[in-house]
């Protein structure tokens, strides 16, 4: 796969370091299958090496899930003997980009170190953008992606399977770490602590759905998340990248809408209803402007509250690093910048205000792994089109960009 896709030049630059975790033949009979997440039935693929053909095959075979949520590979039924070639590449890519840890330390003595990968921090980013969180117990390593986070399970790796290069490490390994199942709506719609940045999401325009912040198909529905039909949604702000959110506790966006700076979507409908009721072209376009002014700032408030790049506490240390946030300044045409500190014990992010958040580090509301799926195709048959990463933790106030007027001044009823 290494080869086929291309993947060994990367691999052997020595302007990097790398720490490879490389799933051994028997790992790979037990690949599940990303596109089927949040889906009544899944599947996992059987990748296995055709020594006449010399290339990788694959069989797809239906998944179950035990009690304690742990897969069930025995008893299937074979859905597929026989895989097409371009979704067996399709997902060995997406398998590669998890599997490939991009380390921070390049000019680091790798031949004098057990491992590059050590106690100094225990998230670090894959080339994919997704987030590994690592333990290591003396010789030994423990790694679990997202998909392993989610269940409590672990890669368990001995000192034996740690093979040095010149340019990093290898882990031999007897699984892989998996992308998370969760995107960022199935995080903020569960939670009681998320429910008014869930309220600010969750809400749109019905004459412009192209604008709305949660969707399940893009591109005039070419594109789809896995688990579209049974309610999954995605963000529409991600790209093949990755991503922080910040989620304010929900007394802070209370506070903010209670003081009329920031309104609801119900506002947004109250004065939606107004414009279909009426047929006087002046109300008509005063209703449309209220309109206008009410999806603004909430997408705004919310635009603001995401950044490029995913920071995990815990992961590479950064000290007052301005981030660009998914909000635009329509006087400079940059985005609204985020200062962001973080170690192993917290993180603070400044707005462009000067306003300084904390996370609250109440267990389970920092460090949720996300990711997002968009798919091509139908079925089985379905490619990754791209995928986005994310990282959720809860701050102790709201994130402001300018010195806000209250909305209702704006829209002049």
């Amino acid at each position: 796969a290494i080869d086929a896709l291309e993947f060994d030049p990367y691999l052997g630059s020595m302007d990097s370091r790398y720490g490879l975790i490389l799933p051994t033949d028997e790992a790979l009979v037990h690949y599940i299958d990303p596109i089927c997440y949040g889906e009544p039935d899944q599947s996992y693929l059987k990748f296995y090496y055709d020594k006449v053909d010399k290339e990788v095959k694959a069989e797809r075979w239906s998944l179950t899930y035990n009690e304690d949520g742990t897969p069930n590979f025995e008893g299937g039924t074979r859905l597929q003997s026989n895989v097409s070639e371009n979704i067996i590449k399709d997902r060995l890519e997406d398998l590669l980009d998890q599997c490939i840890i991009v380390l921070d330390h390049a000019n680091s003595d790798v031949q004098n170190k057990v491992s590059e990968i050590d106690n100094s921090h225990s998230f670090y980013k894959t080339k994919g953008g997704s987030l590994i969180k690592a333990k290591v117990n003396g010789g030994s390593f423990t790694f679990q992606g997202g998909w392993q986070m989610e269940h409590n399970l672990g890669i368990e790796i001995l000192p034996e399977d740690v093979i040095k290069a010149e340019n990093g490490h290898s882990y031999v390994a007897s699984s892989m770490p998996f992308g998370a199942s969760k995107t960022v709506y199935n995080v903020v719609s569960t939670k009681d602590e998320y429910k008014m940045f869930y309220k600010m999401l969750n809400g749109g325009d019905p004459d412009s759905v192209t604008t709305n912040l949660l969707v399940s198909s893009i591109s005039k529905d070419k594109y789809s998340c896995p688990g579209a039909a049974t309610g999954n949604l995605n963000m529409r702000l991600f790209d093949n990248y990755n991503y922080t959110v910040y989620v304010p506790k929900n007394e802070a966006i209370q506070k903010l809408i209670d003081e009329g700076y920031l309104p609801t979507w119900d506002d947004f409908d109250t004065y939606y209803q107004l414009l279909e009721n009426t047929s006087d072209p002046d109300l008509q376009e005063t209703y449309r402007h209220a309109c206008y002014v009410i999806k603004n700032r909430i997408c705004d408030f919310v635009r603001y509250h995401v950044q490029d790049n995913s920071v995990a506490i815990g992961g590479q240390e950064v000290n007052g690093t301005a981030y660009e946030s998914m909000l635009r300044n329509p006087v400079t045409n940059r985005f609204y910048p985020l200062t962001v500190s973080s170690n192993k014990s917290g993180l603070t992010v400044v707005d462009a205000l000067g306003n300084s958040r904390h996370v609250t580090m109440t267990p389970g509301n920092y460090n949720e792994i996300c990711r997002e799926y968009w798919l091509q195709g139908k079925g089985n048959a379905r490619t990754i089109y791209q995928a986005s990463d994310a990282v959720i933790h809860q701050i102790d106030g709201v994130l402001m960009y300018e010195n806000l007027t209250k909305w209702k001044d704006e829209i002049n009823i």
